[in-house]
């Protein structure tokens, strides 16, 4: 899971900027995971292959430069139901990592002194059947709204702080999803490839920003210290003996 953090005014110049972007290549919207594989608008026979790199490379500055932090959380679902048979834990793996994404926001409103309202704005597509989906996201509002600390840490002040879209509509989701799926194909280049690739260009670009928050939960995590909500997104330390690769 991914997620974008920025003022509210960065948020109206983002939007602006991103659909200007899209227009310009006559795009409805804009779709990682299609693009990375050339399906439906992007297929090779809609999309010329001279334009990949340049949309790119705009819509990644454009996220850039009007955004604060990125956060990425992802969960190894098959230690996680395991622990959950084990421990009879019922909350749902999507519920989980949409909280480890929360922490990291939480640790970067500490960090920088941030202590308004949050909004948090969620894709009501997201997260399929068998992880759970919108209605586990529903669940884990109410456990946060129903306990003052943790309102507090959230930095949620109303209910109307915690809301769904769709991904086409509202451009600041898909800026989350093209650091969601980075960190996605990081995930398989790194920890589950044979022979360890490095950094794409695209997740170059995000990770080297100032502030990233990230982390990975599996069976070493879930066998220390497994409880219900376990905060442990962590600030991420760049290795600068990486070299980004396509």
């Amino acid at each position: 899971m991914g997620e974008c953090i920025a003022t509210v005014e960065n948020w109206t110049a983002f939007q602006e900027e991103w659909r200007c972007i899209l227009e310009e290549h006559h795009l409805e919207y804009f779709h990682m995971t299609d693009f990375d594989n050339r399906q439906g608008q992007f297929h090779r026979d809609k999309f010329p292959e001279e334009h990949r790199i340049p949309l790119q490379v705009k819509l990644l500055a454009t996220l850039k430069k009007r955004i604060q932090a990125i956060v990425v959380a992802a969960t190894n679902k098959h230690d996680y139901f395991a622990a959950q048979m084990e421990r009879s834990y019922g909350c749902k793996i999507y519920a989980y990592t949409a909280y480890q994404c929360l922490s990291g926001v939480a640790q970067w409103a500490d960090e920088t002194g941030y202590d308004a309202p949050i909004a948090y704005v969620f894709d009501q597509g997201g997260g399929s059947r068998e992880l759970g989906g919108k209605g586990t996201l529903d669940d884990l509002r109410t456990d946060i709204v129903r306990d003052s600390q943790l309102r507090q840490r959230f930095r949620i002040k109303e209910l109307e702080s915690w809301s769904y879209g769709l991904m086409k509509s509202l451009n600041p989701l898909q800026g989350a999803d093209v650091v969601a799926y980075e960190a996605w194909k990081d995930l398989q280049n790194d920890f589950f490839a044979k022979k360890r690739k490095y950094w794409r260009i695209a997740a170059e670009k995000l990770i080297t920003m100032e502030r990233v928050y990230q982390g990975c939960f599996g069976k070493e995590e879930f066998s220390a210290n497994y409880s219900r909500w376990d905060s442990r997104v962590h600030r991420m330390a760049i290795d600068p003996g990486l070299d980004p690769q396509t």
